[in-house]
C-alpha cells in the first residue's frame, strides 16, 4: 500500500544525478568502499559487544572516563557511517565537517582513557554540579589545542596539521564552497581513506579505555578490524599519544600493533 508520500520531480532529478555518483564511486573504488562498509559494521558489532558487557556490570557503576568514552564511541560510529554515505556521492565538504568532530572526539577520548581524572570535570558538568569557575576551566581544558599538547610531543605537528586540514573544509571558507558540484574520484578516495583512518583511531581509543574487555570476541574483532584497515590503507594510522606523562597500552611498530606488549596482528 502506498503511503501517499512522494518527492517533486525536480528533487527526483537531483537525486538521480547523485545516485549515479554513488555507482561511479563503487565502480571505481570497489575494494575501498567495501572495506569502509566493513569498518562501519564492525564498529556496530563492537558497540553491541561492549554494551552487553557493560549491562552485566551496570553502566552506571563505571568511572566517569569510561562512561564518556563509550558514549563518544557510539557517536563516532554514527558520524563515520554518515560520512561514508556522503563520501560515496562526492559530498566532500560535509564529510570534513563530520571528520573534524570525530577527530576532536578521538583526542578527548584518548585524554580521558589515559588520564581518568581529566574526565571528572566534564562529568560534573553533565550532572549539573559544575560551578561558574569550573565552567571556564572546562572550556579551556577540553578544546583540541589543550588535548593536543597533553597527548603528543613528537607527533604533535602532524596531528595539528591534520586538524587544520579538517578545519579548512569545516569553516565557511570560500575556498571549498564549490568543490562538491563537480565529482572528483580523487577527492572521494581521500574521504573514504579518512573514514578508515578515523575508524582505526576510534577503535584504538576504545581499547585504551577498556583494556580489561580486550579479550575473546571483542579482542578478535578489534584485531581483525585494525588489520584489515591497515592492509587497505597500506599504512597504520598513528593516533597513539607519545607524551611521556601518559602510558598508552598500544604501540605501533613498522609491521605490527602491540597491545599490553602482545602482538595483535600475529596472534
Amino acid at each position: 500500500m502506498s503511503s501517499g508520500f512522494d518527492f517533486s520531480d525536480d528533487f527526483k532529478r537531483i537525486q538521480k544525478d547523485w545516485i549515479a555518483r554513488v555507482r561511479k564511486t563503487r565502480s571505481a573504488l570497489p575494494d575501498l568502499v567495501k572495506q569502509c562498509g566493513t569498518a562501519i559494521a564492525n564498529q556496530w558489532k563492537l558497540k553491541n559487544l561492549l554494551d552487553a558487557e557493560l549491562f552485566k556490570t551496570m553502566r552506571g557503576t563505571l568511572p566517569p572516563n569510561q562512561q564518556l568514552v563509550s558514549i563518544y564511541f557510539g557517536r563516532n560510529a554514527i558520524y563515520l557511517r554518515t560520512s561514508f554515505m556522503l563520501a560515496q556521492e562526492g559530498s566532500v565538504s560535509p564529510c570534513y565537517d563530520l571528520f573534524r568532530t570525530v577527530f576532536e572526539t578521538i583526542t578527548r577520548s584518548y585524554l580521558f582513557a589515559l588520564d581518568p581524572k581529566s574526565a571528572d570535570l566534564m562529568y560534573k558538568d553533565i550532572e549539573g554540579k559544575i560551578t561558574p569557575l569550573e565552567t571556564k576551566e572546562l572550556k579551556r581544558k577540553y578544546d583540541f589545542g589543550y588535548c593536543s599538547k597533553q597527548l603528543w610531543v613528537t607527533n604533535r605537528n602532524s596531528m595539528d596539521n591534520l586538524y587544520r586540514l579538517l578545519c579548512r573544509f569545516s569553516h565557511p571558507s570560500i575556498r571549498s564552497a564549490n568543490i562538491d558540484w563537480k565529482y572528483s574520484v580523487n577527492s572521494v578516495k581521500d574521504c573514504l581513506q579518512m573514514v578508515l583512518s578515523l575508524s582505526f583511531g576510534t577503535i584504538q581509543v576504545l581499547m585504551e579505555a577498556f583494556p580489561n574487555y580486550v579479550k575473546n570476541d571483542f579482542k578478535n574483532l578489534c584485531r581483525d578490524s585494525l588489520g584489515a584497515m591497515a592492509d587497505q590503507l597500506k599504512y597504520v594510522p598513528i593516533f597513539v599519544p607519545d607524551s611521556k606523562s601518559l602510558k598508552p597500552k598500544m604501540v605501533i611498530t613498522n609491521n605490527d600493533i602491540l597491545f599490553h606488549g602482545v602482538s595483535l596482528l600475529q596472534s
